[in-house]
């Protein structure tokens, strides 16, 4: 299903090897279009790496809307390797099945039927674009053949959706909301007690043809919400053909304006129950229904509510109706900037070295704090910026152990350098371009007013010497008469 590693070096190795035409092609008919247009080449000229770049981001793309190893296949037997860069071939992203491509006239992506495609695009002969149109047909049949292995379920029982949260524990599909409602400050009340009902969001589970569970989401509004086990691009790419193929969900979406169910922690005058929540809406407030009844409405991050990803919601799952400070009240520490409580395990503290705790960067930087980098591997360190320990350079601030871990010094102008660009003197270090080598008082004197001389120690220690002329003299062992002679002063 996936488009496998071993598919793509092959696509490579094609592409390596010339451009693959296709057998429709008329020779010296030429192409309509050319990648020459919108790839602009390597500056080292290497064009095998460059069109690596562009696969690699195509298939990519076509995972994201349900394409597999089959898509590529066809697509590769119909199209040259320049057509499929150019136009980005895909899938439509509502479930129609049609084809997708970006059409550089209009500025965006444009959905068409295949045969009308060739035809339109290619100026091809109507059996050509009824064969394509055919292939394509029967590209589609295989791909929902593939997804037909695997079962749906859309629960909407409230309860319900709490049993198959706590099976899901332990496997791949575990997440915060899993867990017993012991584990929870709900008073015994589950989290995922705000869904199903009356709230309209439900649980959809996917399992394969051996009935185990394959994947799950949150649907709301005909969207799907999350596609959990997260971060797996096979899991989600098959979950978003099965819920396409069964019209559940086309397209991703969020929470937002969704009316969660309102429940009580029942040991907690007015502390109310909620679960972390996925995406972008991710704040609720407390609402009401048309008929009253009370409800969690869920919105975007402006406006006044509880952040359920914020503080320990994930591990609470309860929050102050007054407040909408998460549960316990009574936090571990106090924000230095804004006071705002949070405890010790919080995902989004940061503790400086001068002992500050905030509740999170947007805090620490309003401060005055910067990361500084303090070793050789880009180890990084809260710190004040006004501290007199940290410099500055190539938009980054370090420490002097970071300084030395990285080949930079600071220069006798306060300035920071590249070690290598540099010259150690005996009044530390001097840009090189700024220095002039010397041998001779005369070399000396006929130095350039905006360079130093400098010169070596003549005692075998290879130090360098900088400063005065009588300086120079004492350090290299030199007389003043020399320079004399050669002004004819003597």
């Amino acid at each position: 299903m996936r488009i496998s590693a071993t598919l793509m070096q092959k696509f490579k190795q094609d592409v390596m090897l010339g451009y693959y035409t296709p057998h429709w092609h008329i020779p010296d008919s030429g192409w309509p279009t050319s990648m020459m247009q919108i790839v602009e080449p390597m500056d080292d000229g290497d064009w095998n790496d460059d069109i690596e770049y562009h696969i690699n981001s195509w298939a990519s793309f076509v995972e994201e809307r349900n394409g597999s190893i089959e898509f590529v296949k066809f697509i590769q037997k119909w199209f040259n390797t320049e057509d499929i860069i150019y136009y980005k071939f895909a899938l439509d992203d509502d479930g129609t099945n049609l084809l997708s491509y970006q059409n550089y006239a209009r500025g965006c992506r444009v959905k068409i039927k295949p045969g009308k495609f060739l035809g339109k695009e290619f100026n091809r002969s109507t059996s050509i674009s009824r064969q394509f149109a055919e292939e394509w047909a029967d590209m589609i049949l295989e791909l929902k053949d593939v997804y037909k292995n695997y079962s749906v379920t859309t629960i909407s029982d409230t309860d319900e959706i709490i049993s198959e949260y706590r099976s899901m524990h332990g496997t791949d599909l575990s997440s915060c909301c899993t867990h017993s409602a012991r584990d929870y400050a709900t008073g015994g009340v589950h989290p995922c007690v705000v869904y199903g009902g009356d709230s309209g969001v439900n649980l959809v589970v996917l399992r394969d043809e051996n009935d185990r569970m394959f994947s799950r989401t949150l649907i709301y509004n005909g969207k799907y919400i999350r596609i959990y086990p997260a971060g797996h691009n096979f899991k989600e790419s098959v979950t978003r053909g099965v819920l396409t193929l069964n019209g559940i969900a086309g397209v991703q979406g969020t929470l937002n304006g969704a009316k969660l169910n309102y429940v009580e922690n029942p040991e907690h005058e007015g502390m109310v129950v909620c679960p972390y929540l996925d995406g972008n809406a991710h704040k609720v407030a407390i609402g009401e229904r048309g008929n009253g009844d009370p409800c969690l409405d869920v919105f975007t991050s402006s406006g006044r509510g509880c952040n359920t990803q914020g503080d320990c919601m994930h591990e609470y799952a309860c929050f102050n109706a007054d407040t909408y400070q998460s549960f316990p009240s009574r936090y571990a520490y106090s924000c230095c900037n804004c006071d705002s409580g949070f405890h010790e395990d919080s995902d989004y503290a940061v503790y400086t070295d001068e002992g500050n705790h905030y509740c999170c960067e947007d805090c620490t930087v309003e401060a005055g704090n910067v990361q500084a980098i303090v070793g050789s591997r880009g180890t990084l360190l809260w710190m004040q910026e006004s501290c007199n320990t940290l410099f500055y350079y190539n938009s980054s601030y370090y420490t002097s152990e970071g300084l030395e871990g990285n080949y930079l010094v600071l220069c006798y102008d306060d300035e920071v350098r590249p070690e290598e660009d540099c010259v150690l003197t005996s009044r530390g270090y001097y840009p090189s371009v700024d220095c002039l080598f010397v041998n001779t008082p005369q070399e000396y004197q006929d130095a350039p007013t905006d360079m130093s001389p400098v010169w070596m120690l003549n005692d075998g220690s290879g130090e360098v010497g900088i400063g005065s002329l009588e300086t120079f003299l004492t350090e290299t062992g030199q007389h003043r008469s020399l320079l004399e002679q050669s002004t004819g002063e003597s």
